[in-house]
């Protein structure tokens, strides 16, 4: 999506001071497209000459928004092959970890995008240690209030984003990892409908585990979000975990999907 010039300016200057030696790609700012930062041959070639780069060892997302996707055809997977780094982002940038996955390449970590993570920084502590952990390639380990634990590898997605990549190419294999949910701004109704389309696509059959992040603005009652998640849970006798510190609220705790999650209470 299009970048705020004033956030990414703040954003840029704090990362600086921390030490970070920045590059920014072409068009990332001061080019726009409808309602993307520009047009998808654009925003993919700024990814793959970011995986080619020899002086660039971190691929961090300026933003989500809507459109990693159509990027999928633009993508030189052979550079990312070859140049395993990682990619942080979350939201639709989950989009591009799927497909990372699929392909086997790179790093996927969710995380604290570019332009929000010194505020997200400030307001909870964790969002920073665990994106270093992730950085340094330690496992996560978030803590819930269920009587259920798991430890192994897991997949970290928006629904909708994910719901949207069902009946097409792009999905990875799901099988013996936990899948962890999160979204913002849907009504229960369509949650409902995006978990039963998952359900009908097969992605609940073969997984280990179901989590569930912060899901932010999705209606007035959280219980009955809750419910609707729980239901499919209990449908396919699935372990289930609530309340993961992972969403579009002030609580991203990093995730490095190469590496084992931990989720106990």
């Amino acid at each position: 999506g299009k970048v705020n010039h004033d956030s990414f300016a703040k954003s840029l200057a704090a990362w600086q001071s921390w030490g970070a030696q920045i590059k920014i790609m072409p068009h990332v700012i001061g080019f726009e497209d409808r309602f993307f930062s520009a047009p998808a041959e654009l925003r993919a070639e700024d990814l793959n000459n970011a995986f080619a780069d020899p002086e660039t060892d971190i691929i961090l997302c300026a933003r989500g928004g809507y459109g990693s996707a159509e990027l999928h055809d633009l993508i030189n997977w052979d550079i990312l092959r070859r140049n395993p780094k990682m990619l942080i982002g979350y939201s639709d940038i989950t989009a591009l970890h799927i497909m990372m996955l699929k392909y086997g390449c790179g790093t996927p970590v969710t995380g604290a995008m570019f332009v929000k993570a010194p505020e997200l920084f400030e307001v909870w502590q964790e969002n920073a240690v665990s994106l270093g952990n992730a950085l340094n390639g330690q496992g996560a380990v978030c803590r819930t209030a269920d009587n259920y634990a798991y430890n192994g590898k897991c997949i970290v997605a928006n629904l909708a984003m994910l719901t949207s990549l069902c009946g097409t190419e792009l999905l990875c294999n799901f099988s013996g990892k936990c899948l962890i949910l999160e979204d913002v701004n849907e009504p229960p109704y369509k949650i409902h409908r995006m978990m039963t389309q998952l359900d009908m696509a097969g992605i609940f059959d073969n997984i280990s585990a179901i989590a569930f992040g912060e899901f932010t603005g999705c209606g007035s009652n959280p219980s009955e979000v809750r419910k609707i998640l729980s239901d499919f849970a209990q449908k396919h006798n699935l372990p289930c975990f609530f309340d993961l510190p992972i969403g579009h609220g002030d609580k991203i705790h990093a995730v490095n999907m190469a590496e084992n999650i931990r989720i106990n209470c």
